[in-house]
């Protein structure tokens, strides 16, 4: 249902749909044909429990930020005067290209031979669509969220077969999005739709 009005806007490539998150998309009427993020705007708490994709004024990705914390993302916002954060809702597209670029690199024998030591895990977001902004550095990418050895030759190869691309931000107006991570977000989510429900008052000291 969150990646229903947005597959008719794609051709070919891949469109990546999160399960644990729901957004409406009813009034989206974008024509996807570069990589792309989706987000929504939201404030910095919610922000920092997610990705955040800060564009310039043509909507390129200049940076992605990781579920920093709420104080860094204020900071940044008042650099940029931004009045929000756009958050990765988890809904993504790429293009043809980009996926085979993808593919390619997965299929190599250099990317073969560092899994077959031992399972590397690699993260979408701090791994992969990173790598699509404007402004990343190798020396930062590879430093940040760095697990061990075999992370650092993978986030290499990654950095070197896929830095050149880049990836646009589209932001679904208005709209909010839910999170079925933790119980404390499932919790405050019931207290939401509920409109703070008196019979729902007792939530308030879990998700407080």
């Amino acid at each position: 249902k969150n990646s229903e009005k947005i597959v008719s806007s794609v051709s070919s490539g891949v469109l990546i749909c999160c399960s644990d998150i729901v957004v409406r998309t009813d009034d989206f009427d974008f024509l996807l044909t570069d990589n792309t993020g989706i987000c929504v705007k939201a404030d910095f708490s919610t922000a920092s429990n997610h990705g955040v994709m800060v564009c310039d004024d043509k909507f390129r990705m200049t940076d992605y930020l990781h579920k920093k914390d709420p104080s860094y993302l204020e900071e940044i916002a008042r650099e940029l005067c931004l009045d929000g954060m756009l958050v990765d809702t988890g809904i993504t597209y790429f293009t043809d290209e980009f996926s085979t670029a993808l593919k390619n690199l997965a299929l190599s024998t250099e990317f073969d031979s560092l899994f077959s030591k031992k399972a590397v895990e690699i993260c979408l977001y701090s791994d992969i669509i990173s790598l699509l902004s404007e402004n990343v550095s190798r020396e930062d990418y590879l430093k940040t969220e760095t697990k061990d050895c075999d992370h650092h030759s993978v986030k290499e190869l990654l950095f070197d077969s896929l830095s050149a691309f880049s990836m646009n931000v589209c932001e679904v107006v208005n709209e909010k999005f839910i999170h079925f991570g933790s119980s404390k977000e499932a919790l405050h989510n019931i207290r939401m739709l509920t409109g703070g429900s008196d019979i729902y008052t007792k939530l308030d000291s879990f998700i407080d």
